[in-house]
């Protein structure tokens, strides 16, 4: 139920490039929405649960690519990709750490080896940043 939610909230979201920032909640949970730039929204999830304490999830936007989560430590998904698209995964001095062709549209990379820090994410060539904590 959650994932029909969560798509009909993304997909309204993506139809809406005027949006300022903006927080909807359904049921328990707060959806919040803060976009970047025309084509790209930063999103996160937010549970709260019985003790009220909070949790999210980060997830990243671009096109019709989701990448979450974001920063991340030991995986990551991108959701979208189509089977065969180039994913390469650069550190900050352009060196590619992880070259990679999607074989489902649904991709999970291990990235636990990654060292703490910042990396730029090419999938068919469009850019995406990613923190790994």
């Amino acid at each position: 139920m959650r994932k029909i939610k969560l798509s009909l909230i993304m997909a309204m979201a993506m139809s809406s490039y005027m949006m300022a920032q903006q927080s909807v909640s359904i049921d328990d949970k707060k959806f919040e929405m803060n976009p970047i730039t025309s084509d790209k929204i930063q999103a996160s999830i937010v549970d709260s649960d019985k003790e009220g304490k909070n949790s999210s999830e980060n997830v990243t936007i671009v096109g019709d690519i989701k990448m979450y989560p974001n920063p991340a430590k030991d995986l990551v998904r991108l959701q979208g990709v189509k089977v065969d698209d180039h994913i390469i995964i650069a550190d900050n001095k352009g060196k590619n750490r992880i070259q990679i062709k999607a074989k489902a549209e649904v991709e999970i990379i291990p990235i636990e080896f990654l060292e703490s820090g910042i990396y730029v994410v090419f999938i068919n060539g469009e850019k995406r940043r990613l923190i790994v904590e």
